[in-house]
C-alpha cells in the first residue's frame, strides 16, 4: 500500500471548500508543460524505469494503451477537444480494472476528484477515475501525490504529450494550486 504523506492532503488546498476554481489569468500559466514533450514512439523507453504511469485524457491513455503500455490509473471524461471520444469509448473502457466515478466541472478541481486520484494511487489494480464534466485540470493532483517513480502523462493541445517524472512540477502545481479560488 502506499502512504499518502501529510503534506499532499487535500484539505492544505481546500481549506474548508469542495471545489477549486482556476482564475482567468492562470490559464496560460498551465498551457506551459510541466514535463518533457514527447512524441508517443518515445513513451516505451521513457516510460521503462517507472513503478507507476498516470495518464489524463482520453486520447492519451488510448494512445499509451495503443502501444501496449497500460496505465495504473487512467483519468477521463470521453471527451477530446473535438467532441466526444465516439468509437474509441469501447477500447478506452478496457483500460482499468476499477472504475471510480466523480464529478469535476470544467475549470475547476473538486475535492472528490482530488480525493479519487488518492485513493487510485493506494490501489494495487490498474483504475480507471470517470470524470463526469471536464478533466482538465486532473493533471494537478495526479502530479502533487505522485509517489516516487511514478510518471504522469498528459496531452497538451497542439504541443504533444508532456510527462512529468520530476519535484520540480510538484513546486509549480503548489504554486498555482494555491493560487486557485
Amino acid at each position: 500500500m502506499i502512504m499518502v504523506s501529510s503534506h499532499s492532503r487535500s484539505d492544505d488546498f481546500f481549506r474548508s471548500r469542495d471545489t477549486l476554481h482556476l482564475p482567468e489569468e492562470l490559464r496560460d500559466e498551465l498551457k506551459v508543460p510541466l514535463g518533457e514533450v514527447v512524441e508517443a514512439e518515445q513513451l516505451s523507453g521513457i516510460l521503462a524505469d517507472v513503478d507507476k504511469i498516470v495518464t489524463v485524457g482520453d486520447m492519451c491513455s488510448l494512445t499509451l494503451f495503443e502501444k501496449g503500455i497500460a496505465p495504473d490509473i487512467a483519468v477521463v471524461d470521453f471527451h477530446t477537444r473535438r467532441g466526444e471520444v465516439g468509437d474509441k469509448r469501447g477500447e478506452i473502457l478496457k483500460i482499468g480494472q476499477i472504475v471510480i466515478n466523480v464529478k469535476s466541472p470544467a475549470g475547476e478541481l473538486t475535492k472528490e476528484l482530488w480525493d479519487a486520484v488518492s485513493r487510485a494511487y493506494e490501489s494495487s489494480a490498474p483504475v480507471r477515475i470517470e470524470v463526469s464534466g471536464e478533466e482538465d485540470l486532473a493533471a494537478l493532483p495526479c502530479i502533487w501525490l505522485a509517489p516516487p517513480r511514478t510518471a504522469v502523462v498528459y496531452g497538451l493541445p497542439g504541443t504533444g504529450l508532456v510527462v512529468v517524472r520530476n519535484n520540480t512540477a510538484r513546486i509549480k502545481v503548489a504554486d498555482v494550486l494555491t493560487k486557485m479560488k
